[in-house]
């Protein structure tokens, strides 16, 4: 029995032999706010694949943790992140979430990219002490987030259950250099998009990406 066309959009009808990366770019992101759930969410699209396979994906950076869609954790292709680092939004409402923290300054993105530089994946523990009293707690982990959003940094893996967080020029090679075009981005995004949901509307595309349903649509078209 043929299954249905939404379950092989989403994979869900678990194709053997699916890797990791393969699984990624079909999605175009993958949900990573919570890692455990994550692997099972791989595991729910390979008959073969398993947590080791994708842990491996994601130490050699075939796949990468980051801030994307809705500016949520996901796994991302490396090969995807400057398309998705085009359309991930401005750094205002993570300058804002600062704020609350009580995370003030004009240099704080000089800040948390030189306590990462150099230093690989770090835990927020390390990286709040080489903030020096900067910031704290979540205010920390806003910060990785407002490097993020310029492509200077991603997460690492887990380290004893906990995320670590590292440069992404020490972890990629270079800093993530977002698509220059957007019109390209966003077209990318609904082929994506429109490739793994199916039936889906303008409208389900801009609750999936954050994106100003206005621009939903045009990519859409």
């Amino acid at each position: 029995m043929t299954a249905p066309r939404s379950v092989e959009a989403q994979l869900l009808h678990r194709p053997p032999g699916a890797a990791a990366g393969e699984i990624v770019r079909r999605l175009g992101a993958m949900q990573a706010q919570d890692v455990p759930s994550a692997l099972l969410a791989f595991r729910a699209r390979s008959a073969t694949l398993t947590a080791a396979d994708v842990e491996a994906a994601w130490q050699t950076r075939e796949i990468v943790r980051t801030w994307g869609p809705r500016g949520t954790l996901h796994f991302v292709h490396a090969d995807d992140l400057p398309w998705i680092q085009a359309l991930i939004g401005s750094p205002a409402s993570t300058l804002r979430r600062l704020a609350e923290e009580g995370v003030t300054g004009d240099d704080l993105l000089a800040l948390v990219t030189a306590a990462l530089e150099g230093q690989g994946p770090l835990t927020k523990a390390e990286l709040e002490e080489r903030l020096a009293g900067r910031a704290r707690g979540q205010g920390v982990v806003h910060l990785v987030a407002l490097a993020a959003r310029h492509g200077l940094a991603v997460l690492g893996p887990l380290r004893a259950g906990k995320p670590t967080y590292v440069h992404a020029a020490d972890w990629l090679g270079a800093p993530v250099a977002a698509e220059p075009d957007r019109e390209r981005a966003l077209r990318e995004l609904a082929l994506r998009y429109r490739r793994a949901h199916h039936p889906s509307t303008p409208e389900d595309l801009a609750a999936w990406s954050g994106l100003p349903l206005g621009e939903a649509r045009t990519a859409w078209r």
